[in-house]
């Protein structure tokens, strides 16, 4: 079953409003631990804009690989009706 153009988007933004926050408590502990001075405001302003970054990037590669997956299936069922059912090939 395919994935909707809307459907994946959706799941893009879900998937990376989750990761903004991660992205954002892990920033800040890191920065604690190594002693490097990040304020809230800066962290925000890079994880943002990563997150609109990311989203595209996932929004592109789900929607290049739904269509791909599904051009391979119908090669993969045209080759097997072509070569006959059930034969060694």
């Amino acid at each position: 079953m395919s994935q909707s153009k809307a459907m994946s988007l959706l799941e893009a933004v879900v998937n990376t409003i989750v990761g903004l926050v991660v992205a954002m408590i892990a920033t800040a502990a890191i920065c604690k631990a190594y002693s490097i001075p990040m304020t809230w405001e800066n962290n925000f302003i890079i994880t943002f804009w990563m997150t609109v970054i990311s989203i595209a990037r996932s929004y592109l590669l789900r929607r290049i690989f739904n269509m791909g997956w599904r051009r391979c299936a119908e090669c993969a069922i045209a080759f097997y009706e072509k070569n006959g059912r059930g034969r060694k090939l």
